[in-house]
């Protein structure tokens, strides 16, 4: 008679294990399954810098021009590029077109309702594959385009807010407040 007692004991530890592995493997797919639907990170731009020239209305002024110092190298085709203007009651520009075929944005490559993105002609750098470029933007590469400053939005002393955002992971890859100088 002892011996069913014993044999009871064994077969309710073998119950208690089999429930903690059933469980156990319900959690860990549960897990995994969430652990998939996280985001990739974006690419990362360690150091860059950014500088804005102005002057004339030639392509040689009024640019903006993102240089990627160091870290991954970025797709354009994967970015946009958001300029805003906070002195000018936060107009804001958004520029998903880079590379372009040539030095121009068509008007599907940007939403500007303040019209402050100059589009016919001037875009350069790797931003520009018809104009040499190749879309890649890596470290020691820069990329540029020309703001209207025509249209009285941009006066010296003004702030001018630039952000490239990766689009797969909506990371913000860069992000550099120039100041409009004479």
């Amino acid at each position: 008679m002892s011996d069913s007692r014993g044999a009871s004991a064994v077969v309710s530890n073998l119950l208690l294990i089999a429930v903690v592995v059933v469980l156990a493997s319900v959690i860990s797919v549960f897990a995994l399954g969430f652990a998939e639907e996280t985001r990739n990170p974006g690419p990362t731009v360690s150091d860059s810098s950014a500088q804005y020239r102005t002057g004339s209305t030639t392509c040689d002024t009024d640019i903006v021009r993102l240089t990627h110092n160091a870290g991954d190298t970025v797709q354009l085709a994967e970015t946009r590029t958001i300029v805003r203007l906070p002195d000018s009651g936060g107009t804001e520009a958004t520029i998903t077109g880079f590379p372009t075929d040539g030095t121009t944005l068509d008007s599907s490559d940007y939403d500007d309702p303040g019209n402050i993105v100059y589009s016919n002609g001037c875009v350069g750098g790797e931003a520009a594959e018809g104009d040499g470029g190749t879309g890649d933007w890596a470290a020691g590469t820069s990329f540029s385009f020309k703001l209207n400053s025509g249209s009285g939005d941009i006066e010296p002393g003004d702030t001018i807010d630039v952000l490239v955002v990766h689009e797969p992971s909506d990371a913000i890859l860069v992000k550099h407040s120039l100041s409009v100088r004479n």
